[in-house]
């Protein structure tokens, strides 16, 4: 399986699941969105609606010895409930980030974002898909853009340039404060 020529890539936790239990002191496996504390909760399973959004093959998981092409289909992502709004925070984006977006608004009612933060697997990302990403962000009225490690320098210049003023490199270690 892959695509010719294309290594593969495994990008899942590098243990199997009884290590994982004995090093958490909580692992709770969950599709649905769940609440961590007040005004903080995942997303839960993101459903996939774009079709521009895709995954590369090179990214796979093992299962019974075999390599099977991974959909991520764990990928979640934070919810922050601020005082200014909803604030979403990404680790990769490997469900795509509009189809994020658009999984929050449904599960929050939420038709706009204070932010959105992270990963957001853009890079080496078409036209056309920057284009509809660009214009997806523009209909939830994102307010601040803060672009870290995946999604690439192209994306993020292509946010920088379609939203002056409104994008920012957010790498580790950088603090952001929202009103409660």
């Amino acid at each position: 399986m892959g695509e010719p020529g294309v290594a593969w890539r495994y990008a899942g936790v590098p243990l199997s699941e009884e290590e994982t239990r004995s090093r958490c002191a909580a692992l709770i496996a969950c599709r649905d969105p769940v609440e961590l504390a007040p005004h903080i909760a995942t997303t839960g399973e993101i459903s996939r609606d774009t079709a521009y959004e895709t995954i590369p093959a090179r990214f796979f998981y093992e299962a019974n010895g075999e390599r099977l092409p991974d959909a991520f289909p764990d990928d979640q992502a934070l919810v922050l409930h601020t005082g200014s709004g909803i604030v979403l925070v990404l680790g990769c984006a490997h469900a795509g980030v509009v189809n994020t977006m658009r999984h929050v608004a449904r599960v929050t009612g939420a038709d706009s974002f204070r932010a959105v933060l992270g990963g957001m697997h853009l890079g080496g990302a078409s036209e056309e898909r920057m284009a509809k990403t660009i214009e997806a962000f523009r209909d939830f009225r994102v307010e601040r853009i803060g672009a870290a490690h995946c999604t690439g320098e192209a994306a993020t210049q292509a946010f920088g340039d379609a939203f002056e003023g409104w994008c920012f490199g957010c790498s580790a270690g950088t603090v952001l404060e929202f009103p409660r």
